[in-house]
């Protein structure tokens, strides 16, 4: 969904680089300055013509227009006189300060234009990790994936045409002024001419920008069914229903096709009407010049030249403006999930829990999702260094308790307590470090399995990976595998059994020695040998840590020390012999 400031696109514009002036003002002190002079340089090596023009058509004894004294004076400064080669060692030196100063500039832009687009995705980056869970909700994964592609580049190509089109006016504004000193009356006659033309084609702009949202909202539709559908491609596949995916995704292809079509068509039309119309007017001005007279052939000849580079600069200005416009929508899209990631920043800070060593209790919690209550005055103890196993039917809120115990969100009503302390009136994310989590779907990444355990900790070292693995029972079958743990697991871990990959999961859990390691049904997809060897091998990690369990697995619930029922909202204390199984382990 595009936010709405991003559907008018011509009226965007503005913001779009007010706010990115506010953001890298130093950059803009830089790079206009330096914009100028190259453009003043230009328009000098330009008009530089006139002087030239004369001494080679020996019109001296025409009176000296303000240019030919400038180079006069300029000139004399250096004790030569004005002949053919002084001047066009001047032109030469001019324009080779304007190759050097063209080539910094387009480093400067360059330069500026990839700085912005990482600043645009670090922030996007670093307001989504440091969001409070309600965010994740209701993110869609294709989203993230646009806009940390091609929708920032869309924004940076953005910023880019804007710098092209201010060099451009910059040009536009040298050769105007310059001309002005050769004859006003063409310039102004020319200066109409270019107005009216830039009014006359604004439709085509108010249409790229349409085109540009359009575009926008059909990528961000696209990549979020591709990525959706990419997880989901073994359950598609095994009832035959990739044929489906294909026709869906065909189907927004060929939108996004139309939309490109119409976009590409209109952003090549207007350099294809602005350039013809103006080179027919130039040469019909030239020609009403010639036939009223009073203007030097010389000086004509300058003003060719100028309105030439002239119609180039305009041509540059409204396809800069048309590109900004276009790819406005994109800039938006980031911003607004930016925006929205740093509106529902998770607050940080109180006291920094010690490590698990008593219990947590619920203290009268209740909580539900919207109208519906999932637990209701909760009073319940999970003991530390016990293995305390969660039972319920779906829904009943299992998944809420483990979400309250991690911190995700605090509780509608009670209070949640970690040996005594208030977790809502603790630091929570210092509190999430001690807690190893499992959960029932295992997400892997597509990298090594020394990456999937470690994701990226530096302070995890190799001989705590190592140490996970084995406790994790892992060990054997990565010996086996040709690169160790630098092998690659496949996307989402494919290359590996469902077991192998609950296995490195557990590793991950392990890796950081947490106090509290939780299991959201970790075993419920795995066989009954892979199951028992689990079980035994968390049993005997409860002197290192507090275990939380959800489970239905009548194994778990034997070897629990805590068994809990949640149902009705109310959680409830039972033993093994209420799931029909004998206790002990």
């Amino acid at each position: 969904m595009i936010p709405s400031k991003a559907r008018n696109g011509e009226g965007t514009t503005l913001a779009m680089f007010a706010q990115l002036a506010r953001r890298y003002w130093r950059t803009s002190v830089v790079l206009i300055p330096a914009v100028l002079a190259v453009s003043l340089l230009e328009g000098i090596g330009l008009t530089l013509v006139l002087p030239l023009l004369t001494l080679m058509l020996d019109s001296a004894a025409s009176e000296p227009s303000g240019i030919e004294a400038g180079v006069d004076r300029i000139l004399g400064w250096f004790g030569l006189s004005t002949t053919v080669g002084a001047v066009v060692a001047l032109i030469l030196a001019t324009m080779a300060f304007k190759l050097f100063g063209g080539l910094g500039v387009n480093w400067l832009v360059a330069d500026a234009g990839a700085r912005i687009g990482a600043d645009i995705r670090r922030r996007l980056v670093r307001a989504m990790t440091a969001a409070d869970w309600k965010y994740f909700l209701t993110l869609a994964g294709g989203d993230a994936a646009a806009a940390m592609g091609t929708e920032v580049q869309r924004g940076q190509n953005a910023f880019i045409a804007g710098t092209k089109l201010i060099a451009a006016t910059m040009r536009v504004l040298v050769i105007l002024g310059l001309a002005l000193a050769v004859s006003w009356q063409v310039t102004v006659a020319a200066a109409l001419f270019g107005g009216a033309v830039g009014i006359g084609l604004r439709g085509l702009v108010r249409m790229t920008g349409n085109a540009g949202t359009r575009q926008t909202e059909l990528q961000a539709s696209l990549s979020a069914r591709l990525v959706d559908g990419i997880a989901s491609m073994k359950p598609i596949k095994a009832m035959g229903r990739e044929a489906h995916l294909s026709d869906v995704l065909d189907r927004d292809i060929a939108l996004l096709e139309k939309v490109r079509r119409r976009l590409t068509f209109l952003l090549t039309a207007l350099p294809a009407l602005v350039e013809p119309l103006t080179v027919m007017a130039l040469a019909l001005g030239l020609l009403v010049m010639v036939d009223i007279g009073g203007v030097r052939i010389e000086s004509l000849a300058v003003l060719a030249l100028l309105f030439s580079r002239g119609v180039a600069s305009m041509t540059s200005i409204q396809t800069s403006y048309q590109s900004i416009v276009a790819n406005t929508a994109g800039y938006w899209f980031v911003e607004m999930m930016t925006a929205r990631g740093e509106e529902l920043r998770e607050e940080v800070g109180g006291a920094v829990l010690p490590p698990l060593a008593s219990s947590i209790r619920f203290e009268g919690v209740s909580h539900g999702h919207g109208e519906r209550p999932i637990l209701t005055d909760a009073t319940f103890e999970m003991p530390a260094h016990q293995l305390t196993v969660v039972t319920g039917a779906s829904g009943a809120g299992k998944t809420t308790m483990i979400d309250l115990i991690v911190g995700l969100y605090p509780p509608g009503a009670g209070e949640i307590l970690v040996d005594g302390a208030s977790l809502a009136a603790s630091d929570r994310a210092a509190w999430r470090q001690q807690i190893g989590y499992v959960p029932q779907d295992t997400i892997l990444f597509n990298d090594t399995i020394y990456n999937n355990i470690a994701v990226g900790d530096a302070k995890i070292s190799r001989h705590q990976v190592e140490w996970a693995l084995s406790v994790a029972g892992a060990g054997e079958f990565i010996a086996a595998m040709d690169k160790g743990v630098e092998s690659l697991v496949g996307e989402r871990g494919g290359i590996l059994s469902g077991g192998q990959r609950q296995r490195i999961a557990l590793a991950r859990a392990l890796a950081r020695n947490p106090t509290l390691l939780i299991l959201d049904e970790a075993t419920a997809a795995l066989d009954q040998a892979t199951a028992d060897d689990l079980i035994a091998r968390l049993l005997t990690l409860r002197r290192r840590m507090t275990l939380l369990a959800v489970s239905h697995s009548p194994d778990m619930v034997r070897a629990a020390d805590v068994v809990l029922h949640v149902g009705g909202g109310t959680v409830t204390r039972r033993g093994p012999q209420a799931f029909g199984v004998a206790s002990g382990v």
